[in-house]
């Protein structure tokens, strides 16, 4: 986290079925929006056949090697900011065995259909107060 996404590269695994096909539609108007809400180009990618559903990007951008933001550095007692709900990997098998309700699946798929471009934007910003806190405590 932490670096401008500028372009992608789609993947889409799909059944050879037609009654799917809408649904592979929505699927991937729903990406286009998404990155187009990102500011991101769609550069490319591929579709394959598969039994079971799959769809992503691999996104590319650019980042100061000093900006990059990850869970390394991670120590007991850190606050955590999480970007999505925790259970999303729990529900989204839930939603594919029919085991959900459509209250539950609604509100999965709006927090899952949320960007993390502004939690992003904030953790940057945070990211400067913090070293910029620290770096006062330490002249005191």
């Amino acid at each position: 986290m932490g670096g401008k996404p500028l372009a992608a590269l789609n993947i889409a695994m799909f059944p050879n079925q037609t009654e799917f096909f809408p649904y592979l539609k929505k699927i991937m108007q729903g990406g286009i929006d998404k990155l187009t809400e990102a500011g991101v180009s769609i550069i490319g990618g591929h579709t394959i056949r598969d039994k079971e559903p799959k769809y992503g990007f691999a996104v590319l951008g650019i980042i100061h090697p000093d900006k990059i933001l990850d869970n390394s550095k991670a120590k007991s007692g850190d606050a955590l900011i999480l970007t999505k709900k925790i259970g999303t990997g729990i529900i989204s098998t839930g939603v594919k065995a029919g085991l959900c309700s459509e209250a539950t699946i609604e509100e999965f798929t709006i927090s899952m259909a949320a960007l993390n471009k502004r939690v992003s934007e904030i953790m940057n910003v945070l990211r400067v107060f913090i070293r910029s806190m620290f770096h006062f405590l330490k002249m005191l």
